[in-house]
């Protein structure tokens, strides 16, 4: 039997972290088990300050248990060499073909296969701009979650042709100039229009309407804002977007008592308190 003990990686994940689950691994008597560690975006781990996964060069020297590191991107050499690395192809053609096909065969949207083709089209044509940008930030990058968000969209709201809603609120959150003008390019091919009437139709669904939208969608679960500025927040109650007697908010702080472990479980408890009951947090 196999007996899997997770760890998620963060680019705030420290070494002790790292070594107390691995312990915990360890700390499983029954011989008859499999003990194995899972590191899950083991790529955001590289990123952290604490350095948290030079642990790993003593407890891979001779492992008592067996590891695994999932990434989306190859670490480097110093730790892959401990490893044996299984590198899967990005076929993300395939899948956005799959995806799309199935969305098509369900009972639970009016789209049709060219509604969901322009979507397939558009999507690829965004991915292979920003592949031939060779950006070195990995946070601009797109994946098979951000397709099925985009195309679960538009199984129950206008058609790709008629509203750049869907685009705007799942893809177009990112302003870099490179990624906007690539998203231009990806929408002009994909519906034949202009430069002027894509810019005029994006510039329709700007930041503060595409969160208005979110926040008005039942079937959005989560909209997360990512702001320049600590004082941003309160956009949202001056152009009432949102109702200060009916929200929760928490705020990060860097006093000592403020910056422990705990703090982050009260911060997790809250947010569970408020999904089960349904408050906006």
């Amino acid at each position: 039997a196999l007996h899997v003990v997770s760890f998620q990686c963060t680019q705030n994940s420290k070494a002790l972290g790292i070594q107390e689950r691995w312990n915990q691994a360890m700390s499983h008597s029954d011989g008859e088990l499999i003990k194995l560690l899972l590191l899950d975006e083991i790529g955001l781990a590289e990123h952290s300050k604490h350095s948290p996964l030079k642990v790993l060069h003593h407890l891979l020297e001779n492992p008592k248990i067996s590891f695994v590191g999932l990434s989306n991107w190859p670490l480097d050499a110093a730790k892959m060499n401990r490893v044996i690395v299984h590198q899967i192809p990005n076929n993300l053609d395939d899948d956005l073909k799959a995806i799309g096909e199935s969305i098509c065969n369900t009972n639970h949207t009016d789209l049709h296969q060219r509604d969901v083709d322009i979507l397939v089209d558009v999507f690829k044509e965004l991915n292979t701009q920003i592949s031939r940008q060779n950006w070195s930030n990995k946070d601009i990058w797109l994946g098979r979650r951000d397709f099925n968000a985009l195309i679960r969209h538009y199984m129950y709201n206008q058609v790709l042709s008629k509203s750049l809603q869907g685009v705007m609120r799942n893809l177009g959150g990112c302003k870099e100039p490179r990624f906007q003008e690539s998203l231009t390019k990806a929408l002009k091919k994909g519906l034949r229009k202009s430069t002027t009437e894509i810019s005029a139709l994006m510039n329709h669904w700007g930041p503060l309407k595409c969160v208005e939208m979110n926040l008005q969608d039942k079937n959005c679960r989560h909209c997360m804002l990512v702001c320049e500025n600590p004082y941003s927040w309160q956009l949202l109650l001056d152009y009432k977007l949102l109702a200060c007697e009916d929200v929760v908010f928490l705020f990060e702080s860097k006093f000592a008592a403020d910056t422990a472990i705990m703090t982050n479980y009260d911060h997790l408890h809250k947010v569970i308190n408020c999904m089960q009951v349904g408050k906006k947090i």
